[in-house]
């Protein structure tokens, strides 16, 4: 704490008995636990922690800017292949109503054997890759609720429509325009 003591004292100086002798004093001083000047220590001190402030809001900007890019990279990533897995599934019930002809054909002895070999393997093909895709999905997913910082269990709801709106180019415009502003 900061104290300050004053003391004021009246008097007549000795041999003297006139008014021109009196005198007033007075007198003080400030007693303090801590240092009044330090060398800038403290002043020092402040703008170092001014300083780490500084730096630890633009740490807190940038880790949060990486959290939200690595959230939006793998949500679209997830999507991409929710996509792709929906139309694979579309291929395979596309290839197995092709097989399931195929079959028949081969029954009637409509179709060749190097035919209906090569229908079946394009079934397994199409089924290899849409089980493959699956996992890559349900992998996808388990990185998103990492990356979100959630249970694995919880369930999670992508949806597909990322809304990208496909750009619509005139290309006579852009030739008038290409024209008009030539560097000539």
């Amino acid at each position: 704490p900061l104290m300050a003591q004053f003391n004021i004292k009246e008097g007549i100086l000795p041999g003297e008995s006139t008014p021109q002798g009196a005198f007033r004093a007075l007198g003080g001083h400030l007693v303090s636990d801590f240092p009044i000047y330090d060398s800038g220590a403290k002043f020092k001190t402040l703008e170092q922690a001014k300083i780490t402030y500084r730096q630890a809001k633009l740490l807190y900007r940038k880790t949060s800017n990486d959290l939200a890019f690595s959230v939006r990279q793998t949500y679209y990533t997830v999507a991409q292949t929710a996509l792709l897995l929906e139309l694979q599934k579309t291929l395979l019930t596309k290839t197995q109503e092709i097989a399931g002809r195929a079959e028949e054909m081969a029954k009637k002895e409509l179709l060749k054997t190097a035919a209906l070999l090569e229908v079946r393997l394009r079934l397994k093909e199409t089924l290899r890759q849409t089980r493959t895709l699956q996992e890559q999905y349900l992998l996808l997913q388990l990185e998103l609720k990492g990356v979100l910082n959630v249970y694995p269990d919880f369930s999670l709801q992508v949806m597909t429509d990322l809304g990208y709106v496909e750009p619509s180019v005139n290309l006579d415009q852009c030739l008038k325009l290409a024209y008009q502003n030539r560097p000539e």
